[in-house]
């Protein structure tokens, strides 16, 4: 299989024609010409409502080749940008006149997708969480958390906006917290400041129980910076309006489409999650933690995973291997796309 990356179509020639010519008339026709006389491309793949667009001005006559995969759900009626809400509009369009096929996280996912999309033609659907591939080896980790002797310690690794319910995770932290356990907070962008990360510094600056780490991981790096701890967070606030519409029913169903929570399932991690219809639905028959309808309720929920870790990262490990393994699906789409290529 040959890949050929498609160029942004950014800036207009208007704008900057300097960098219009180099950056993208140049590769759009050099990727035409491959697509078209040397490659003889039959399939496409394109990266949610952004790739679709692009890939439509280039390729305008390879929509029914086209095979999309969705990360993000935009929710057309809690979008409040004017621009957005009209990008969406055209990915509806094109979308209705039929593309090759759907690569999605999960069936809650995909029901959302379907929904926004009610007039949508789609030829295919597949199935693959964002989760990572299972680690047979880990080497011991170079970045060692130091924890007060005693006590354990619960990660939260990831964005500090503000659907990450990290804000809430604090404000526990400050008034309403279990002694036991001690905070780790991870953030892999040391070039950006930002309120929460200065709280955080004011939180450890004061003898509250948490320390920040700010540092970027490679892969097997990051497993195994995250498998020293005894909990992990993977928390979801939801908000009905936002710029792009992905902060609200996106969130809601967010499930296998967080590599944060299929992660620490793959590590055995016990997870404090909040109330998404989608780890409810998996919670039915896989105890991986504590699922959390308020965060004032993470007191108790460490209480509990501090009873029964053990059996919750037993759950969690089989989690991954019975549902979250991408090994569980890859094959059948690749070997679509092989198939198609041929």
């Amino acid at each position: 299989i040959n890949f050929e990356i498609l160029p942004k179509i950014y800036p207009t020639i208007a704008r900057r024609p300097d960098i219009a010519f180099k950056y993208t008339l140049y590769p759009i026709l050099i990727c035409f010409f491959k697509s078209i006389f040397k490659l003889k491309i039959k399939k496409y793949l394109v990266v949610d409502q952004e790739g679709l667009l692009i890939f439509n001005k280039i390729f305008p006559s390879k929509l029914k080749y086209c095979n999309y995969i969705s990360f993000e759900i935009f929710i057309g009626s809690e979008i409040t940008n004017s621009r957005q809400s009209e990008l969406k509009k055209q990915e509806i369009k094109l979308l209705e006149k039929g593309i090759y096929s759907l690569l999605i996280q999960g069936k809650y996912r995909r029901e959302l997708f379907l929904t926004e999309h009610e007039n949508c033609n789609i030829k295919n659907i597949f199935y693959l969480p964002v989760a990572p591939a299972q680690q047979v080896e880990f080497m011991e980790t170079k970045e060692i958390i130091t924890i007060p002797k005693g006590k354990k310690s619960i990660v939260y690794s990831g964005s500090l906006h503000l659907w990450s319910g990290i804000v809430e995770i604090l404000e526990q932290l400050k008034n309403n917290w279990n002694s036991d356990f001690h905070l780790v907070v991870h953030y892999r962008f040391p070039e950006y400041e930002n309120d929460v990360i200065r709280i955080i510094k004011d939180l450890e600056k004061n003898g509250y129980p948490i320390t920040l780490c700010i540092k970027k991981f490679e892969d097997t790096a990051y497993y195994n910076f995250l498998k020293q701890f005894d909990a992990g967070f993977a928390t979801y606030v939801s908000s009905p309006k936002s710029s792009y519409g992905i902060d609200g029913k996106n969130f809601e169903v967010i499930g296998l489409s967080s590599g944060k929570f299929n992660a620490q399932m793959m590590l055995g991690i016990p997870t404090i999650t909040t109330n998404n219809n989608s780890f409810i639905d998996i919670y039915q028959n896989y105890k991986f933690g504590y699922i959390i309808s308020d965060f004032a309720e993470i007191k108790n929920a460490l209480t509990e995973v501090s009873k029964n870790a053990v059996e919750m990262s037993k759950e969690a490990k089989r989690l991954y291997q019975e549902v979250i393994n991408p090994d569980l699906y890859i094959d059948e789409y690749v070997n679509m796309i092989v198939e198609i290529a041929n």
